[in-house]
């Protein structure tokens, strides 16, 4: 029984890590921007603004420090959810979206209380994964052999470079490993072992942690004065 409870904690550590880095304010801040991206439609920054209850440029410089993807206009476009196309399909409230890594489209839906129609596709084989994605996981996977890459270690400040290039969707454990394998810090995760990992996410959130300021000196935690 010791060792189980050691492997489980041992598997839960990246995301745990990284939940713990980012913090349960600036996962806050994030949920409420991807809120406004799940509308499917480019967001003004004074939107982003007036919900972090920053300046316009304070703002600006936030999202660019977490590697925001932004349209001609200057307006938001992508931040863990995109319009901009990646192998993940997000469909989320009628629109069609897309997340920058395999293991946002099970984090996402843990995070904003939404429910998402996924594909992907398997980047040796080319096979398609298809399910839908619950607050509480995914449901009905398939193929039923499908699984996921997910590192080993985290990067908080380097988010889309240490997590989401590297976590992808495969249709078998064969084709997954083959990738692993060349790899180095990766590791092998079911959609089941991932939904167990979905159980500390209303924690996490709800931790009265203080998360890391940013580059452009932001805690991002709440909407407290030093935050403007």
């Amino acid at each position: 029984m010791e060792q189980t409870q050691t492997e489980r904690r041992s598997r839960e550590e990246p995301l745990s890590q990284l939940l713990d880095e980012l913090g349960s304010g600036l996962l806050s801040q994030l949920a409420k921007i991807m809120t406004l991206l799940a509308e499917g439609r480019p967001v003004a920054i004074q939107r982003v603004a007036d919900r972090l209850l920053l300046s316009e440029e304070d703002a600006k410089s936030w999202l660019v420090d977490l590697g925001a993807e932004f349209d001609a206009a200057g307006d938001l476009i992508g931040l863990g959810l995109t319009s901009v196309p990646t192998p993940h399909a997000f469909r989320v409230n009628g629109h069609d979206l897309y997340a920058w890594c395999a293991g946002d489209t099970l984090l996402f839906p843990a995070i904003l209380g939404m429910t998402a129609q996924v594909e992907s596709s398997d980047p040796i084989s080319g096979a398609k994964i298809r399910f839908t994605a619950t607050p509480q996981g995914a449901r009905g996977v398939e193929p039923r052999t499908a699984v996921l890459t997910w590192p080993k270690h985290a990067d908080s400040s380097d988010i889309r470079g240490s997590v989401c290039y590297p976590s992808l969707w495969f249709a078998s454990p064969e084709t997954a490993q083959s990738y692993a394998s060349k790899n180095n810090g990766l590791t092998v995760r079911t959609p089941d072992e991932f939904n167990e990992l979905l159980k500390i996410v209303p924690e996490k959130l709800g931790a009265q942690s203080t998360p890391k300021k940013t580059k452009a000196g932001l805690s991002c935690a709440s909407a407290s004065p030093e935050c403007r």
